[in-house]
């Protein structure tokens, strides 16, 4: 079980992400008070609303589908070509407390292209919470993807946990319903250690709790050298994932097919 699931508190957030928000700037400090989060939507229910009306934060938020310069949010498609671009643009300082990143599919592609420049504090990434450690996978970067509401969505939180670790980040966990995992800067990590020990990426992992992650069926392929399941919907045509950081390409093919590992197999349940 995460660690941070007793530090869970719903505000303005999608889930508990408020209450992990609070925990996690408790250990990196509230220094720059400035936050990130793209994939806000109208900025009603986000990870930062509670941060800038109640905790005296500011930040930049972008949206491809919503804008109001009240709360700086700014309607901007967000591609690894234009990241870095659009950061100088809206003048992000070089360090500041939380990046929050939800786009429903290129999650990690973003990270990845984000300039070693930027070194926000704390990273939320929304992952793919069907596909359980130790599979590293995400879907292929597709800069005209759009979330169709089956399981055909980001990457998987060991793929994740690759990235952060090239890039200086630790694991902390993910919120109890399997959407978004936390990391924070190695600098950090003793700091955290005092009064939480760090997770595996096994222990940190919580499978997705939306019905649409499981609708059975029988298939069985491979990945990573484990054999899957098909208990992820899709939509009737060929889907594929990438292994991460390889590249190499996985295509499931057909409706009801995916990739779940049973958690009997691989000793979460």
């Amino acid at each position: 079980m995460s660690i941070l699931k007793k530090f869970e508190h719903k505000i303005y957030s999608q889930n508990g992400e408020d209450g992990i928000i609070a925990f996690l700037l408790d250990i990196v400090g509230r220094r720059n008070k400035y936050y990130v989060e793209f994939g806000a939507a109208d900025g009603n229910e986000c990870n930062t609303r509670y941060l800038r009306e109640h905790a005296g934060f500011q930040g930049l938020l972008m949206d491809g589908g919503h804008e109001n310069l009240d709360i700086d949010l700014y309607q901007e498609m967000i591609y690894r070509d234009n990241i870095n671009e659009l950061f100088f643009k809206y003048k992000v300082p070089n360090e500041f407390e939380l990046l929050s990143i939800d786009v429903d599919g290129n999650d990690l592609w973003l990270w990845e292209a984000l300039d070693e420049k930027y070194q926000p504090r704390i990273v939320i990434m929304e992952f793919n919470g069907a596909l359980p450690p130790p599979i590293s996978v995400t879907i292929p970067y597709d800069a005209s993807h759009q979330w169709d509401g089956t399981s055909y969505i980001g990457a998987s939180l060991g793929a994740l946990d690759i990235l952060a670790k090239k890039k200086g980040y630790t694991l902390v966990g993910c919120d109890s319903s399997g959407v978004n995992s936390f990391f924070i800067r190695d600098d950090f990590r003793e700091t955290l250690q005092k009064c939480e020990s760090i997770p595996s990426l096994k222990e940190a992992f919580a499978p997705a709790a939306h019905a649409n992650y499981c609708t059975g069926g029988t298939t069985r392929f491979q990945i990573n050298g484990y054999t899957m399941h098909s208990h992820l919907k899709f939509n009737q045509q060929e889907r594929q994932f990438v292994e991460y950081p390889s590249g190499k390409p996985i295509v499931i093919d057909g409706i009801d097919q995916g990739i779940f590992l049973t958690l009997e197999e691989i000793g979460l349940s």
